[in-house]
């Protein structure tokens, strides 16, 4: 026995598998994972799936995949994607094997019939049936209130006691289905409700999903199965119902010989005539009476329910409609459908039910008739379509508040109800759009430089279809896939009026380009194709019209031997002079009419145009060709460079396939599959044609389910569409929702030590020197792996690829820190410690802008920071020789060097300026080794007064104190010297006190910046000039190069200023030498993730706190030949000229993308002054020659920057000969 049971089971196993295998069809657009085999048919809900689906919307997108068993779905979400499914493409009926054995008549009715001729009969058929609204509508009127009357009568016979109203409600809204089907002259009996009873619950029971099994398995139907006997039985009660009503309507029918009267009035009666007819057979018939018995009393019953429920729940809304109705009908007579106009809110209730409650939250499936599109996705014949009507009905793109009960949304601004067809367009909603200036609209707010990147966050706010106000110009701007495929039609054709344009193009807009949409555009486009036709009978003469000039290109590339060069002047040569052949042609009956001025003036000649259009074509020709020619290769070229293994690997193809005596030509276009690639994806990824011309509505029309005036400017934004493509994003953050879910709440799949229960790595991770550490377990698991502090889960970043990696808006997050947020003045609503918001963005724009006084005032900041130099360089040498600690005057100089960028040279400082600060300073220092970090992990701590608490906000109090003493010295001193609207803003303080005045920032916002700069300012800036002190002291060599270098160019009664950094090679690499070397910051700041994301081949998801371990990446041999010897001539050219900060590889001194430092300039040049201007005037000389300050990095302490250990130094004075 258990043999047998064994080989049936795996009889059963092998049959199911080869029934998965063969059915299965991929289909390539995202979803969630499911279970093998099961797909994702257990993560939905029986009973809420569109709940599910919703959720998953948000993950994959509107138009996302399930795998249910052995079936793909392809689910619909939103408004846009539900609409494309309007077409014959997507109407066809999913097979369902349970629905055909429990429909009577199967899948022969309307619902369940697949798209076909019968479909078409039959929904004719039941269209004329159901058509008693016309001739007959006052009889159904008085159906359906015999009925309603009957239903409030038995609602009141409970005399305000409480009852379900569900069973009266039932019986009413059946009867009515009943007369609808058979007529009036029919009478029910109580069987027929028993029966209607048996087929609702088991239709519902169905929908939820009971006999599922007979749709992937339809043959166990043959095992007699419970599941399939219980159907059949529903299948019988039909059958017997549906017997009995005709049988009762045609005795009726005789009796009144109603044949050709009432009989053709009903349902049943259209569908028996065709059946008599032979039109239909019995099947159809019952099909139909099955789905409209069904349909009609579950839908009809469930708005009902969910109206009652409405009321019961938002009672103001029912008085409201009590109210209108009784003042709109009298208390003798009862509201009908002449009364519909008088009740608008009562109809903007019904419409608020129908989307508020979406009482058919799913529909029915649909299914592909053939191979099509939705979207950007292709789908094979036969797949089956969900829509969410739910989620398209709550997307709060289309309903503000969406989630509200709010009847007035279907109202308009004269109070009256929008109609159903109107609504299902959406034709009433206004477009949004950011907010502009008054006159000046948006126009200040794009950058003319890249604006589609501007145009692409506003889509992230307001949607795909948005508008922009351009001076008294209204501009709709389409921004992805869908919206701009919507634009084909010719009523989005025209082409909006410039004038500049018309006034600087010969021939004006009488062209293609500029030309609106008429007849002479078409007729100029036509000619315009006509004279490109050179491919044909000309094809070959035109190809080796392009070889002559592209091998003149190569030539003169070649020409350079080795050399850098300017690759633009040639390349714009030879694209022009292709496209003046392409244009021109010395034959005058043949080849002159495959040319595109041969075709124009031959055209002209017979009178067709003028010679405005030929000029205006030539110009469009001759420009559009060449620019986006040029524009083509120039990012071609770009790509190359910054992918040399793409490069390698289009040379392979084309070698291996074109002999080296030959050139490529377009009949090698096949044989080089990989290159035709490079030139699609340098399409997208480039997108060098970002926003397209501009298009303009020929008529009123609509996009999507906004109206569109004639004469409305378009922009189609196609550079958003390579970077918020949501495809490839959909599927990494799907990924990573399945990771959460399969490995726990924020688990991440990555690599890293091993921790200790509760605490993780904390304790391994020396607070001095954990960069050190990082380094080693970077080795023993990669170059990007995973911590655990306490709860906190830390991705590490140790190399130059992966730290790149994290220069978008992903990684532009900064994590929340408590201490940090009780000890600064300001909390974290500065720039260094804000999240990335547009807050964060602002503050820094602000920052950016108080920084820069490079410019007009460029000089006058040399100046200040000279004077502290000098200050500095005195201070030392006031010692005479004699050894002494040059921390305190370091700091001093820095300080005060800082002071003034923020508060300008009229302000005078104080010995408690200096004080406040340093106090600053060892709280900043404090809070980066460790102290506090109880509060990050139990922030409620703050609530029992402890000391680490106490003592930052002691810390926070100091900041707080000083600052508005600054800020009322500030105030004061403007005032008295007018500098309100002069030097005041050239300042930091001046400028956020401007932007505080405006009421664009709040106090706390004006201390976090002051606070994060002179901390950052200072600390780094020493830092830096520490780590350069102890450089030159170890290595005296470098230290006479330089001031050999600096007196050879800089007279000894002179300082070294910007203007001679170009001079001095030398020491602009000693600096960058210094950054690499000594890595004064080695770990950076923390960033954390904004979103699910990935990095490589890791999903992280959002609020992750990534670490960039900048100390590895700058010691990496892949990058640096022997990374652990300070050897400043790594950064000096073959000409012995110093690379710039921003060429070189692996060296993140001011660190990253989005959260890199604002003063990155002005720090540059800082330290170079202070290198410069030191190693003009002075000598350092160790105290003792034999024990020289050591550069161990273990002796050093990490607080966001190095603290060397106290060390004492000697200088000796340097005059003109050293």
């Amino acid at each position: 026995m258990a043999v047998v049971l064994i080989t049936g089971s795996l009889i059963v196993g092998i049959f199911f598998l080869i029934a998965f295998l063969f059915r299965w069809r991929k289909i390539d657009i995202p979803g969630p994972k499911g279970i093998p085999f099961i797909g994702n048919a257990l993560q939905l809900s029986k009973d809420l799936p569109y709940i599910q689906i919703q959720e998953w919307a948000k993950e994959f997108g509107n138009v996302f995949k399930l795998q249910l068993f052995r079936e793909e779905v392809v689910v619909c979400n939103d408004y846009e994607t539900i609409m494309m499914i309007k077409s014959d493409d997507f109407a066809g009926r999913p097979k369902s094997w349970r629905f055909t054995f429990a429909v009577t008549g199967g899948d022969k009715g309307i619902v369940f019939q697949d798209f076909n001729e019968s479909l078409m009969l039959m929904r004719k058929l039941a269209v004329q049936g159901l058509k008693q609204y016309g001739e007959a509508s006052d009889r159904m009127v008085d159906i359906s209130m015999e009925s309603i009357k009957e239903c409030i009568a038995e609602f009141l016979s409970h005399n305000g006691e409480a009852f379900n109203p569900i069973a009266p409600l039932d019986r009413s809204i059946t009867k009515y289905i009943m007369n609808l089907i058979l007529g009036d002259n029919v009478d029910f009996i109580e069987d027929d409700f028993v029966a209607v009873d048996k087929l609702q619950c088991g239709f519902e029971h169905m929908a939820q999903g009971s006999g599922q099994e007979l749709d992937i398995f339809p043959w166990l139907r043959h095992f007699g199965t419970r599941s399939y006997r219980v159907l059949m039985e529903m299948n019988k009660t039909g059958s017997d119902l549906f017997e009995s009503w005709i049988e009762r309507f045609r005795s009726k029918s005789e009796e009144s010989n109603s044949k050709n009267t009432k009989r053709i009035s009903t349902l049943l009666g259209v569908l028996l005539t065709a059946y008599d007819d032979g039109v239909i057979d019995m099947d159809n018939v019952n099909g139909a009476l099955f789905e409209t018995i069904v349909a009609g009393t579950v839908t009809t019953k469930s708005h009902l329910d969910c109206f009652i429920l409405l009321m019961l729940n938002y009672p103001d809304v029912q008085e409201r409609i009590i109210a209108e109705i009784q003042g709109a009908i009298h208390a003798d007579k009862l509201p009908t459908l002449a009364d519909r106009e008088k009740l608008p809110f009562t109809e903007a209730v019904i419409l608020e039910n129908f989307r508020f409650m979406s009482p058919v939250p799913l529909c029915i499936a649909h299914k592909t008739t053939c191979d099509t599109s939705l979207g950007q996705y292709k789908l094979p014949k036969d797949t089956e379509i969900w829509t969410n009507v739910w989620g398209a009905q709550h997307d709060p793109r289309y309903f503000t508040d969406p989630l509200t009960f709010k009847p007035e949304r279907f109202l308009d601004g004269d109070g009256k109800a929008y109609k159903l067809a109107d609504i299902k367009s959406r034709r009433n909603v206004d477009i949004p759009g950011p907010k502009g200036i008054p006159l000046l609209g948006n126009a200040l707010q794009l950058s003319k430089d890249i604006p589609y990147i501007q145009i692409q966050k506003w889509a992230k706010e307001f949607g795909s279809v948005f508008k922009l106000q351009l001076f008294r110009e209204e501009v709709v701007v389409c921004s992805d896939y869908e919206t701009i495929m919507m634009t084909k039609s010719d009523d989005f054709v025209g082409r909006p009026k410039s004038w500049r344009f018309t006034f600087v193009i010969p021939g004006g807009d009488k062209g293609i380009a500029f030309q609106d949409f008429n007849e002479s555009q078409k007729l100029m486009r036509k000619l315009a194709v006509q004279g490109l036709k050179q491919y044909g009978e000309a094809s070959n003469r035109i190809v080796d019209l392009s070889m002559e000039s592209i091998t003149e290109c190569i030539s003169e590339f070649l020409s350079h031997n080795g050399e850098a060069f300017n690759p633009v002047t040639p390349l714009d040569r030879c694209i022009t002079k292709y496209a003046l052949n392409l244009s021109e042609s010395n034959s005058k009956d043949s080849k002159r009419i495959t040319t595109v001025l041969g075709t124009l003036l031959t055209a002209c000649d017979d009178g067709l145009i003028d010679m405005d259009n030929v000029n205006s074509a030539l110009f469009e020709t001759i420009l559009g060709g060449t620019v986006t020619n040029k524009s083509h290769l120039d990012c071609f070229i770009l790509l190359i460079l910054n992918y040399p293994d793409v490069q390698e690997r289009l040379i392979a193809e084309i070698q291996a396939a074109i002999p080296a005596d030959k050139s490529p030509t377009l009949a090698d276009r096949e044989k080089l599959p990989f290159t035709e690639a490079v030139i699609l994806e340098n399409f997208r990824f480039m997108s060098p044609g970002p926003l397209g011309v501009v298009h303009k509505t020929m008529c009123d029309t609509s996009l999507g389910r906004y109206k569109i005036p004639k004469d409305t400017q378009l922009n189609m934004t196609r550079g958003t569409l390579k970077v918020s493509r949501k495809t490839v994003r959909q599927r990494e953050r799907g990924a990573e929702k399945r990771d959460k879910e399969e490995n726990g709440w924020r688990k991440i799949d990555i690599p890293g030590p091993k921790g200790i229960p509760l605490i993780g790595n904390a304790l391994q991770l020396s607070k001095d020197l954990p960069y050190i550490q990082i380094q080693e377990w970077a080795k023993e698991f990669g170059n990007v792996f995973k911590l655990q502090l306490f709860r906190e889960e830390v991705v590490v970043c140790s190399d130059y690829e992966t730290i790149m990696m994290t220069r978008s808006d992903d990684f532009a997050g900064r994590p929340k820190s408590w201490r940090f947020l009780f000890a600064i003045p300001g909390g974290d609503k500065g720039v260094a410690f804000q999240d990335f918001n547009e807050s964060h963005k602002l503050m820094r724009k602000l920052a950016v802008q108080g920084l820069k006084q490079y410019g007009e005032a460029s000089d006058r900041m040399v100046d200040i920071s000279i004077e502290s130099i000098e200050e500095c360089i005195t201070e030392f040498l006031s010692h005479n020789g004699e050894a002494f600690n040059p921390i305190t005057p370091l700091d001093r100089c820095i300080t005060k060097y800082i002071l003034k960028l923020i508060l300008g040279e009229n302000v005078d400082f104080i010995e408690d300026d200096f004080v406040a600060v340093d106090k600053m300073h060892r709280a900043q220092q404090h809070l980066a080794q460790g102290f506090g970090q109880e509060l990050d992990i139990f922030p409620w701590l703050r609530h029992f007064g402890t000391k680490s608490y106490r003592d930052l906000m002691e810390a926070n109090k100091v900041g707080s104190d000083i600052f508005k003493s600054w800020i009322d010295s500030f105030r004061s001193k403007s005032e008295e010297s007018n500098l309100k609207d002069t030097k005041r803003i050239s300042t930091v303080l001046g400028t956020l006190l401007t932007a505080y005045d405006d009421g664009l920032i709040d106090m706390d916002n004006v201390n976090g910046v002051l606070y994060e700069t002179i901390v950052a300012g200072t600390v780094t800036t020493k830092a830096h000039i520490d780590c350069f002190i102890l450089l030159m002291l170890n290595y005296p060599d470098v230290q006479e190069r330089l001031i050999s270098e600096i007196q050879a160019v800089i007279p000894a009664d002179k300082s070294p200023t910007l203007a001679d950094r170009e001079k001095l090679p030398f020491t602009e690499a000693v600096i960058l030498e210094n950054f690499r070397f000594m890595s004064p910051a080695p770990l950076g700041f923390p960033h954390k993730t904004t979103c699910d994301t990935s990095l490589g081949q890791y999903k992280i998801p959002k609020d992750t706190q990534v670490w960039m371990n900048l100390w590895t990446a700058h010691h990496d041999p892949h990058y640096f030949t022997d990374p652990l010897t300070f050897k400043p001539d790594r950064f000096l050219d073959s000409d012995g000229k110093a690379y710039k900060l921003a060429d070189v590889k692996a060296l993140f001194p001011f660190g990253i993308g989005k959260r890199s430092c604002p003063g990155e300039k002005i720090g540059m040049d800082r330290i170079f002054l202070f290198v410069s201007n030191m190693m003009h005037k002075l000598r350092f000389v160790p105290v003792d020659k034999d024990n020289i300050p050591s550069l161990d990095l273990k002796t050093f302490s990490v607080a966001f920057t190095y603290q060397s250990p106290p060390f004492c130094l000697k200088v000796e004075p340097l005059n003109k000969n050293g």
